[in-house]
């Protein structure tokens, strides 16, 4: 019960490491190695078509052709 109300109040943050990460491919498909950003769709991530710095969340490791789904990244700090 306490672990459930932790996870209502709180959301997991990972700063490095492979995680899973919700993607919206409604704004380009999205192919391995792609550099992911944040997305219109909250709390969803996008292929991003112009990466500038400061803006990438990290980088897919699976494809995503259309939708929204889970796929697994990279998450890496610079």
């Amino acid at each position: 019960a306490l672990e459930a109300e932790f996870r209502r109040s709180h959301a997991a943050v990972a700063m490095t490491g492979t995680v899973p990460c919700k993607v919206d491919a409604g704004y380009g498909p999205i192919q391995v190695g792609d550099l992911l950003t944040t997305s219109p769709t909250p709390g969803h991530a996008m292929r991003s078509a112009d990466p500038l710095p400061g803006t990438i969340l990290g980088k897919a490791l699976e494809p995503l052709d259309a939708g929204t789904g889970t796929i697994r990244i990279v998450v890496m700090l610079r």
